[in-house]
């Protein structure tokens, strides 16, 4: 099978290629803040040499963005089928635009809101990594589009830093970004909640990431800093192996988060917000807890007996690092993938 992937800034979908046996693929990757002017033009000549050329069956796109309108054209002039990996939903990530963010981040995301649309309308196939991005989907978009889940593997990776480890109290952490308000206001409302457990049992919260709104949360807890301790952008491996309790996780936005998958691969419990999309990632009381931030005190009571009872978070930690090797493992997302562009080649068309 030949495929042409039309990668974003990251390649996420790179090692599944490379995975697979039976694939073949060309890549180019094109990002409108970094492929400016010639650079720009020259990765367009490259598409137009590899569909000449290599004569793919099917163009995947990684996610929708500068090279939305590339793969549309691509699929238009050479008759193949288009093929649209979906990690987010645009549509709640379009609603930051009323945020107190730079011109020309809002710009940004128009842009790349008006190009989502574009290229789910004109798609073959719609692989999003979740349930919960799936349904979004369904609900958003009409037409009769194929859509199939293929997660996200986990990146079990060894880099030096993680013979560092952090030496303090120990501590309850949390790893997000900061550049969507819908993803840590949760989080912001929570920590009024969790201090006086956290304050009584000595405790601290670590919380990494970084984005546009970092300082706006940090100003208001200004009052919890002894305590909810905002780092920034750090390597959070060095954290998975200090003396962490477990992974609180809260946010209003992630389908599957690569977090989750690295907190589970070293043996981290995890508690996530029920109302958070990426709660269909946890089988309750088995890898971890599902939690209702409505009610305080089963919340407090959940996040207080994996403070002491060591039995049950080794529990939950072996559990939730059995279940990602089990369902997140390259070799499993790699078939999934392929068995998607597969099916997709074969004209087996589902209406959502």
């Amino acid at each position: 099978m030949r495929v042409f992937y039309l990668s974003g800034a990251r390649s996420k979908e790179r090692r599944m290629l490379e995975y697979s046996t039976n694939i073949e693929y060309r890549e180019v990757s094109i990002h409108l803040r970094r492929d400016i002017g010639f650079l720009l033009l020259k990765k367009l000549y490259k598409c137009l040499a590899i569909m000449r050329r290599f004569s793919p069956e099917l163009i995947l796109i990684e996610s929708p963005g500068a090279c939305a309108i590339a793969a549309v054209l691509l699929k238009r002039m050479y008759k193949v089928k288009l093929v649209t990996r979906i990690k987010g939903v645009s549509w709640k990530e379009y609603e930051e635009i009323n945020c107190k963010i730079p011109l020309k981040e809002k710009i940004a995301k128009f842009l790349n809101f008006r190009s989502s649309l574009w290229i789910l309308k004109n798609s073959d196939e719609i692989l999003p990594i979740s349930k919960s991005v799936r349904d979004y989907i369904k609900y958003r978009v009409s037409g009769n589009h194929s859509l199939r889940i293929v997660h996200i593997p986990y990146n079990e990776r060894g880099d030096d830093a993680t013979s560092v480890t952090y030496h303090g109290k120990r501590y309850i952490l949390t790893v997000t970004n900061f550049n969507f308000w819908g993803k840590v206001k949760p989080l912001m409302e929570t920590i009024p909640i969790v201090f006086p457990l956290i304050n009584r049992m000595d405790l601290e919260w670590l919380i990494l990431g970084d984005g546009f709104f970092l300082d706006k949360c940090k100003d208001l807890s200004r009052r919890y800093q002894d305590h909810v301790k905002f780092l920034g952008r750090r390597n959070a491996y060095i954290y998975y192996k200090g003396p962490v309790i477990y992974m609180l996780y809260i946010s209003g936005m992630d389908g599957l988060p690569n977090v989750l998958l690295e907190a589970s691969i070293n043996k981290l419990p995890i508690i996530v917000d029920r109302e958070s999309p990426a709660a269909e990632f946890i089988k309750d009381g088995y890898n971890g807890i599902v939690a209702d931030l409505n009610d305080e005190g089963c919340l407090l009571n959940t996040m207080e007996r994996l403070v002491k009872d060591e039995a049950y978070r080794r529990k939950l930690g072996e559990n939730a690092n059995a279940y990602v090797h089990k369902n997140f493992s390259l070799e499993r997302v790699s078939i999934e993938l392929e068995e998607a562009l597969r099916r997709c080649l074969n004209d087996v068309q589902k209406s959502i």
